[in-house]
């Protein structure tokens, strides 16, 4: 993270009431900025911003795998391609040897390609493949609206820890 980052992570901490709800911590029930900055606290409040944001934000994934995407192919749907689409699924699949990434293109891409009326549940798939729900520390970073409808894209990604806490903490 950088220092901005850790920075507004750390005003974060500061206004964040909320318990810390980790299991079998002392601090589970104890407001994230009460939390004391020492090893076992951090960790408490690491752990907080490493959960699913509820309510939920979503946010475009940045790393999908090919099979993933092939998964959520209904075998009916693919076997109803025209020539021309099953090409562009061909090219896009070869070209994607790192995987997919979700964006508006992608999906946009994708729904051209299973455009037909009954495709419909392969496009549903993929609308879930391209998206997931975010991390509380990846919300707090995430650009964008973050619906269903238009997710938010992820400027950190992950989970921290009680290290990444502590420096924040300790800026001046």
């Amino acid at each position: 993270m950088t220092t901005a980052q850790l920075q507004t992570l750390k005003t974060d901490i500061a206004a964040n009431g909320n318990p810390t709800g980790q299991p079998g911590s002392i601090y589970a029930t104890v407001a994230v900025n009460l939390v004391p900055n020492n090893s076992d606290g951090n960790a408490a409040i690491a752990f907080w911003y490493d959960q699913a944001t509820n309510p939920v934000k979503v946010v475009w994934r940045t790393a999908i795998p090919v099979y993933q995407v092939g998964q959520s192919m209904l075998s009916a749907d693919v076997a109803n391609l025209t020539a021309t689409n099953l090409t562009r699924l061909q090219v896009l699949a070869q070209y994607a040897l790192q995987g997919f990434t979700g964006s508006v293109d992608t999906e946009a891409g994708f729904n051209d390609i299973f455009s037909v009326a009954g495709a419909a549940g392969t496009r549903a798939l993929l609308h879930a493949t391209w998206r997931r729900t975010a991390l509380r520390i990846e919300a707090l970073f995430a650009t964008g609206t973050g619906s269903d409808a238009v997710p938010a894209t992820l400027v950190v990604e992950g989970q921290i820890s009680g290290g990444d806490v502590q420096t924040a903490r300790n800026l001046p």
